[in-house]
């Protein structure tokens, strides 16, 4: 599976990120390195974010840990440009 990851590294909880997409819908989401590894393995995972077709998206860190943004296609072709930064 293809997909775009950025470390955003240990985070609080509560800590929030705008992240903003132009091109085709994705899926976009926060996890863990626990979750990050599982998703890898194509096994069962948690995340945090969801499959979106809007700007800008605002998601939060559930609880203190070191956090994964995922973006990907879910299998479908696509080219989507995200940004984001920390609110």
């Amino acid at each position: 599976m293809e997909y775009t990851t950025w470390d955003l590294g240990f985070c609080s909880e509560g800590t929030c990120f705008e992240i903003s997409l132009r091109g085709t819908e994705a899926n976009v989401t926060l996890m863990d390195g626990d979750d990050l590894a599982a998703f890898d393995a194509e096994e069962e995972f948690e995340y945090y974010g969801g499959h979106f077709d809007y700007s800008p998206i605002i998601l939060e860190v559930p609880y203190d840990d070191y956090w994964y943004l995922v973006l990907d296609h879910g299998g479908d072709e696509g080219q989507t440009y995200l940004t984001f930064r920390e609110v």
